[in-house]
């Protein structure tokens, strides 16, 4: 059968036609039943729908009106193929997809955290620059005795890091501010 035929029906009759309303079926359809099923003369058919693919083995057996079994049984072997999307090469390719997937999500996260890394890194050296370029500064100024030059000093390094129009150097008090130092641009 095609993949896309999931159903089948088949009537059957027996060869004893003496007293037809007294002949029996049964069936079953091996790899899907467990049991016999039934039937009169009235209902001679079997009918299986939504199966799933492979292969199964339809057996009818009948009796004549005495209740006596055939001992010669039909069987009929029915064969469902699978669609491709139930196939074993669909799966692996499901997989295989599925796998490439997971590494591309992998390798993805892992050069965004060292990109992430890169650039904490680049901050981290900046900072530790001019920690020890403020420390630098902190040495030349108390090894300077001369305030104008220390106040100089102290400006230049400001102003390479922040664009300011005015700098003022001043000791706050309580009620006023005591200005030592001032450059306006």
């Amino acid at each position: 059968m095609r993949p896309d035929q999931r159903d089948f029906s088949l009537e059957f009759a027996t060869l004893d036609y003496t007293a037809p309303r007294q002949n029996r079926y049964q069936y079953r359809l091996l790899g899907y039943d467990a049991d016999w099923k039934n039937t009169d003369f009235e209902h001679r058919s079997a009918a299986y729908g939504n199966l799933w693919p492979g292969e199964y083995t339809l057996v009818v057996r009948g009796s004549n009106r005495f209740g006596v079994w055939s001992p010669q049984e039909l069987t009929i072997l029915v064969r469902i193929l699978p669609a491709f999307w139930q196939t074993g090469w669909f799966l692996a390719l499901c997989l295989l997809l599925t796998g490439l997937i997971v590494l591309a999500a992998f390798r993805w996260r892992l050069a965004r955290l060292r990109k992430r890394a890169t650039a904490m890194q680049k901050m981290i050296d900046t900072h530790t620059s001019d920690i020890l370029k403020l420390g630098e500064i902190g040495r030349e100024l108390t090894a300077t005795l001369d305030t104008e030059q220390a106040f100089a000093r102290i400006y230049s390094q400001v102003i390479t890091r922040l664009d300011a129009a005015v700098f003022l150097i001043g000791i706050v008090n309580a009620d006023h501010i005591d200005l030592l130092y001032s450059i306006e641009q």
